[in-house]
């Protein structure tokens, strides 16, 4: 009988570290290959999974080296067991065997736990480029990076876990993304023996998140607190900002002549909303320039977030300067960032070959100056050169505070570097990207409250918004919100409008808003959809088996098909950069989209933007394809994390960028049953039914087009 007994707990023991195991590294592998470092998933209240990386043992504890971690772990483990038998044999209680088998099977779970070099350019310095071959499609995927990111590279030895605070890193930019390599251009040259010496192992690449943009906020910092007084009582809202109504236009600009005189007369800080397609950059923006441009001795500081951004302002300075001949304009910044047409633009490219005195002249005679945020934190020796008497920064609800108070708080002694404030954003739409939850960037103090800083997440231009609203809206001496839409399809606009603006918005109109239905003499189901409807929702089944929750196959073979008759139906004006379009929220699913589109052997279709919402916003297309991806109801939280409440109706900002990016039609495709558990979904498939654009068909039925519309 005792014999028996041992056997049971032994057989218990081995079962129990057999199952934990085997739990621990399917769990390990699904996270790995589904989530993103530092990504939760709400289970529930009390019970969440957050990706982290632990490179110790328990609570991350080190021990030497990783080889004298290892040993240690296998000799613990065996100590471990060996005990665990011993506590069989003495036939110890059930639950302290059951108890040890968990541990170790945790502490075996830790002995469990990709690009080389493909060529190397080098100039009389060194090393100044390295091209690397992807090993495998899942470091391939590149979702994450964009040619010109500033990134940190460095190497580790294949069985290793990469770790950036162990190695020597080497900062770079990307210069290309293909589908087999990626090719670098370092920030400086570096001794050939550095790559040829390690031939053999792996190297890693991560966004750069070092020093230069820490150093950049503690220069911030001391701009703001070394800053004169009234500028730091502006931006602390200790004032309101001066008015002067005796100001008057020098220019005409139509519909916006009342924006740009309210603009003029706030003498220090004005603030304006641009909802999608409102013209806040091709008309708020370059009407600003071109009113400041006409006082004498003025000079205007153009700043935004992204070097995209940075990009489309500059084809507004082209367009100006094909106009006058006279008009000239400075880019600060990397060739890396900006895209090859403006580089002839930029500072470094001016200069070249011109001595010192010249080089002051011109800065001196050049009364445009542009560039990101981060250009100019990282350039503010520019304020002891140059004065500029307005800056107008766009995508300003984007740009966190710490990153902007430096640049308004600039002073060349006891003069402010700039003058005038305008900014430019829509609290609407998506904010930045910030990796602390809403617990971590709570304000406390009930004194930052009384200026309207709650939340570290929200950038200066909502806190400024939050200070100056009414009961009836915004103050209009320090507020204008643009009303007019010239982007899409009224019958796209409806929805947001009504649900995100308040019916405040109209379309301007152009042409391409009004258009009406179309005849088209097909029998494929999915082109009559695209002929008499603008907006249109395709009910997805859920997939039965999926290698992960990020992707959604059946979704994807209805977008590629969908991506498919727009290609047919445009084929003899089709742009990869104007006519579709693919929106999904997660990179996983980026692949297997395009995968599926490129199964119909259409190399162009190749080429056409699949992406995120995020990287989407400021982008538009003819056709938008909206894929929701989501197959189990914890996603929604992620579909909605970017979600507020003003006056209390709930803005849903992802679902308002994603919609708001198409000018002709916008196709979305999702799991109705999914999708009704949130409210402002189930309220968008009720619109869609109403306007006869609701889908449901069988999928592989809709992607043959057999179906009625």
């Amino acid at each position: 009988m005792a014999l028996n007994l041992k056997m049971k707990r032994g057989w218990m023991a081995a079962l129990i570290v057999t199952a934990i195991l085997l739990i621990d590294q399917i769990i390990k592998i699904l996270v790995k290959t589904n989530m993103a470092l530092h990504e939760q998933i709400e289970i529930f209240s009390w019970f969440k999974i957050v990706f982290i990386e632990n490179n110790g043992m328990a609570y991350g504890m080190e021990i030497g080296s990783k080889l004298i971690l290892s040993i240690f772990r296998i000799i613990a483990v065996a100590i471990l067991g060996w005990y665990i038998v011993r506590q069989v044999k003495k036939n110890a209680r059930w639950g302290y065997i059951a108890c040890l088998s968990m541990v170790m099977a945790g502490a075996a779970g830790n002995i469990f736990d990709s690009l080389s070099i493909d060529s190397t350019e080098s100039n009389q310095i060194g090393v100044c480029g390295v091209t690397f071959k992807f090993n495998d499609t899942e470091s391939a995927d590149a979702t994450n990076f964009r040619v010109g990111d500033i990134v940190i590279l460095y190497r580790y030895e294949k069985e290793q876990v990469p770790d950036a605070c162990q190695q020597m890193i080497i900062r770079a930019n990307i210069e290309d993304i293909g589908e087999q390599q990626i090719r670098l251009r370092l920030r400086y040259a570096q001794n050939a023996r550095i790559f040829d010496d390690h031939q053999d192992d792996w190297w890693a690449i991560e966004h750069d998140m070092f020093e230069s943009s820490s150093n950049a906020l503690y220069s911030g910092m001391h701009g703001f607190l070394s800053a004169t007084k009234s500028r730091r009582d502006l931006i602390l809202l200790q004032r309101d900002p001066k008015i002067d109504t005796s100001c008057v236009l020098k220019g005409n600009y139509g519909n916006f002549n009342t924006l740009t005189l309210r603009a003029k007369q706030a003498r220090d800080l004005f603030l304006i909303i641009g909802p999608p397609g409102t013209g806040k950059t091709s008309y708020g923006l370059v009407n600003l320039l071109k009113e400041e441009l006409l006082e004498e001795g003025t000079s205007v500081l153009l700043l935004s977030y992204t070097n995209r951004a940075v990009d489309e302002i500059c084809s507004k300075l082209v367009e100006i300067r094909e106009e006058d001949a006279d008009f000239d304009f400075i880019r600060i910044g990397s060739e890396l960032s900006c895209a090859k047409e403006y580089c002839d633009y930029l500072l470094s490219n001016k200069v070249k070959e011109k001595t010192g005195n010249a080089v002051k002249r011109l800065i001196d005679t050049t009364r445009v100056f542009c560039g990101t945020t981060a250009a100019f934190n990282a350039s503010l020796s520019i304020f002891s050169l140059k004065h500029f008497s307005l800056a107008i920064i766009d995508e300003s609800s984007q740009i966190l505070e710490p990153h902007l108070i430096g640049l308004l708080s600039a002073h060349d002694g006891p003069k402010e570097a700039i003058d005038r404030i305008v900014m430019i954003g829509d609290h609407k739409q998506l904010p930045a990207v910030v990796q602390q939850s809403e617990r971590e960037s709570a304000v406390s103090e009930t004194i930052l409250h009384d200026i309207h800083l709650t939340d570290c997440r929200n950038s200066l231009f909502e806190r400024l918004l939050a200070h100056f609203k009414t009961a009836g809206g915004y103050d209009s001496r320090f507020v204008y919100m643009l009303t007019k839409q010239g982007r899409m399809h009224r019958d796209i606009a409806d929805f947001p409008n009504h649900a995100f603006y308040g019916d405040k918005l109209d379309v301007v109109p152009l042409g391409h808003q009004l258009l009406p239905q179309l005849q088209v003499n097909s029998d494929n189901g999915i082109v009559k959809m695209l002929a008499t409807h603008r907006i249109a929702f395709v009910a997805a089944e859920r997939p039965r088996l999926s290698p992960s929750v990020k992707t959604n196959a059946i979704e994807a073979r209805m977008i590629a098909a969908t991506v498919f008759q727009i290609y047919k139906l445009t084929e003899h004006s089709f742009s990869t950069e104007a006519t579709v379009g693919v929106i999904v929220p997660y990179r996983n699913q980026i692949s297997t989209v395009r995968n599926a589109i490129d199964q119909y052997g259409i190399s162009v279709l190749h080429g056409i933007t699949i992406d995120t919402v995020e990287r989407y916003q400021g982008s538009q297309r003819d056709y938008i394809v909206y894929g929701f991806t989501v197959h189990q109801p914890y996603q929604l939280n992620f579909l909605t994390n970017n979600v507020f409440e003003e006056n209390g109706v709930i803005i849903d900002r992802k679902l308002n960028v994603a919609m708001t990016r198409a000018r002709l039609n916008l196709i979305m495709v999702g799991n109705p049953a999914l999708l009704s558990m949130n409210h402002t979904f189930s309220q968008l498939m009720e619109y869609v039914r109403g306007k006869g654009g609701y889908i449901d068909v069988k999928p592989n039925d809709y992607c043959l087009g057999r179906f009625q519309i």
